[in-house]
């Protein structure tokens, strides 16, 4: 009597049937006896796959078997797909992380506010200590503008002479 072997994304059961993986968790082989859940910063939505996605730029995933992936905030995104923590999700390129750690705004003119700028990193260049998030970058100023220690988020434009 010869036997039957599950296709990959179906795991046999003790009774023999086959029954497909559901969804957050695949089998990648064919004769699985149990599914594997997706690792943090991947998932899958579908039941009966073989492989999991990961989490799309501006998501992540940050346990293991989800279904689907958790949006970073309003405004902000990660620097990756596959991202894994809520921590993970920074101000875009052109913007800066607010002092209270609320929302992303426009970059100050005459400054470069690169992927992951947080104000409060101005804010400890200029020897205040208001460190709120991970991140060690911070706006940058252009050539030809300047700002004062006493008020670094004000950027004044230089003369030339």
């Amino acid at each position: 009597v010869g036997s039957c072997l599950c296709d990959s994304g179906y795991y046999a059961d003790s009774s023999t049937s086959c029954i497909a993986c559901p969804v957050g968790s695949i089998s990648k082989q064919v004769g699985s006896t149990a599914c594997e859940a997706c690792p943090e910063g991947r998932y899958i939505s579908e039941v009966g796959s073989t492989q999991c996605d990961n989490c799309e730029t501006g998501s992540y995933a940050n346990s293991p078997g989800m279904e689907n992936c958790t949006n970073c905030r309003a405004g902000f995104t990660t620097l990756f797909p596959g991202a894994i923590n809520k921590e993970d999700c920074i101000c875009p390129e052109g913007y800066l992380l607010r002092l209270d750690g609320s929302a992303c705004d426009p970059c100050p003119a005459g400054m470069t506010c690169p992927m992951g700028s947080e104000l409060s990193n101005l804010y400890n260049l200029a020897g205040y200590d208001a460190k709120i998030g991970d991140s060690e970058v911070g706006p940058v100023l252009q050539a030809g503008y300047m700002s004062l220690a006493s008020e670094p988020e004000r950027v004044f434009s230089c003369l030339d002479d």
